[in-house]
């Protein structure tokens, strides 16, 4: 599948707000699971930068939110977001 990444971004934005709330968890998951990926090392030169930059965007978020409360932002994330 190929998108247009701006006008993916804007379409994704102009959604019904309920949309939005049901798409987030799949866009939630994917970085995720690109972050893993990363730091599994199950990439390979295709999809590399992707999930670096994944890996980069979850290492940004562990580093804001306190150790003692990630545990609990992940369970908050899992309450919110069912699916990931």
């Amino acid at each position: 599948m190929i998108l247009k990444r701006d006008t993916f971004a804007d379409d994704m934005r102009r959604e019904h707000r309920t949309i939005q709330q049901l798409d987030a968890p799949a866009i939630f998951a994917v970085i995720l699971q690109w972050a893993r990926d990363y730091e599994s090392g199950n990439f390979d030169a295709r999809n590399e930068t992707t999930c670096h930059v994944a890996s980069n965007m979850i290492e940004g978020l562990r580093a804001r939110v306190p150790p003692e409360n990630f545990v609990s932002f992940c369970d908050d994330m899992k309450r919110f977001f069912p699916y990931i």
